[in-house]
């Protein structure tokens, strides 16, 4: 029989002896609730209410039941009967503020947070609690402060020293975060949310084999997270293990995570194997999921285009636009599906846009420079593959391109020099060696 029966039974014989005995049922009733029988602790509490309706502890620990057992109205009921019992009860206001924040209500959790931590000034749970409205309101420097108040009167609170590990992640500082994740996890190692999150900062750090390892201990402790099996299925598709990748994603959907970013993760793995049926078939799910996600239409009209379904491909290209009309790629994209399907008309007014909104992608160059090309202007298709060229030095169809122009003009040294780079940086690159072939052969034929 463990510590906690025994006080049980100890209290359950001082009831015996005197029911009215109040302090013995509150005591048995925190008991209770430790050990998980939180329908005789509530009847612990009840009791001594019946017997003390004016005692605020009372009130704040059975508002605690209610909380653990999901009756979260009674529970706001009770901690703020104790507040109005005894208006400096400092936990109340800490438990109150939680499920205030909880149910969205911010400001008023902050204001119970508040009026928590100027009763308490080193009140951990109310620090932790204030700190989380402060990130909800994206005020991260004011919600590390708190984190640090509460690590700093208490620093083995291994609560607060997790949530300034994902605070400092936020602001970028993944080698802080790092430290914060160890001490969690020393203090308490079956920490599983600090495990999966100290193997986030380890895919940020690139370090992907330290994640895995995070999290086959997370899945140790917790076997069948639908959650940590999604996390390591991204790190697998991320190291290229794409059969374990798509196990792992299979294994979170039948698990019960069914969000719009697994289907599109094992859609994408798909897409690299080739599958693209089934790669269709997932990011058709996710656009069921969730069909306001611009980059879930943008990836599946992408494995139209690679299955040759130029229209419906334009359409997903065009919704993803619609849902974000500054989606660069998908302009840029939907400008080459216009093109190849002879719709030059329809492409140079998406080339254009993707550049103004992207001057800086070589790519976008590359092709507007095509479609001008193909349209016999020459010069602004040369203009075109100079500004790619000036964006990416090693970008070796742009000088092939720009070589064909050339050599159309007779600049057959120009075009030979632009063959020259094109070919040390595709060594291979046939088509750049047979120009470049009979270039030489017909300036030799000419001596």
């Amino acid at each position: 029989m463990g510590r906690m029966d025994l006080a049980i039974q100890d209290y359950g014989e001082a009831i015996r002896l005197n029911p009215h005995l109040v302090s013995a049922l509150y005591n048995r009733g925190i008991a209770q609730s430790i050990t998980g029988r939180f329908d005789l602790a509530l009847k612990d509490f009840n009791d001594a209410i019946h017997l003390d309706p004016n005692l605020a502890q009372l009130y704040n620990n059975r508002g605690s039941v209610y909380e653990s057992t999901g009756q979260k109205e009674l529970a706001l009921r009770d901690y703020s009967k104790a507040i109005q019992l005894k208006p400096d009860h400092a936990n109340a206001y800490a438990n109150r503020g939680r499920l205030y924040l909880e149910h969205g209500q911010s400001d008023l959790a902050r204001k119970d947070y508040d009026t928590a931590i100027q009763l308490v000034p080193g009140h951990g749970n109310a620090l932790v609690g204030r700190a989380l409205v402060y990130e909800r309101k994206g005020q991260l420097d004011q919600a590390l402060k708190d984190y640090d108040t509460a690590i700093q009167f208490n620093p083995t609170f291994a609560d607060a020293i997790h949530n300034r590990g994902g605070v400092r992640m936020k602001m970028g500082q993944a080698e802080l975060a790092l430290k914060d994740y160890d001490t969690a996890i020393r203090l308490q190692p079956g920490r599983s949310q600090s495990l999966t999150s100290r193997a986030a900062v380890y895919e940020v750090l690139k370090n992907p084999d330290l994640a895995l390892r995070d999290l086959d201990e997370a899945l140790r402790l917790k076997p069948s997270d639908p959650a940590i099996l999604h996390q390591r299925a991204n790190i697998y598709s991320a190291k290229g293990l794409l059969d374990l990748a798509i196990d792992g994603y299979t294994a979170a959907i039948e698990r019960g995570r069914r969000n719009a970013e697994v289907y599109l993760g094992r859609a994408s793995v798909e897409y690299r194997l080739g599958q693209f049926d089934k790669a269709l078939q997932d990011s058709t799910e996710a656009i069921r999921i969730a069909p306001t996600r611009p980059d879930a239409f943008f990836f599946r009209a992408s494995t139209y285009v690679r299955t040759g379904q130029l229209d419906l491909a334009i359409k997903d290209f065009s919704e993803a636009i619609r849902l974000k009309p500054d989606y660069v790629d998908a302009y840029s994209d939907r400008g080459l599906a216009y093109f190849q399907t002879s719709r030059a008309d329809l492409a140079l007014p998406d080339y254009n846009e993707a550049i103004r909104l992207r001057p800086d992608i070589a790519n976008t160059y590359y092709n507007r420079g095509l479609l001008y090309h193909s349209a016999g202007k020459a010069d602004l298709a040369l203009k075109d593959f100079g500004a790619a060229i000036e964006l990416r030095r090693d970008y070796a169809e742009v000088f092939y391109y720009r070589a064909a122009i050339y050599m159309q003009r007779g600049q057959v040294d120009l075009a030979l020099n632009d063959l020259d780079e094109a070919i040390r940086f595709r060594r291979n690159f046939v088509l750049a060696l047979e120009m470049r072939d009979k270039l030489l052969r017909d300036r030799n034929a000419t001596k």
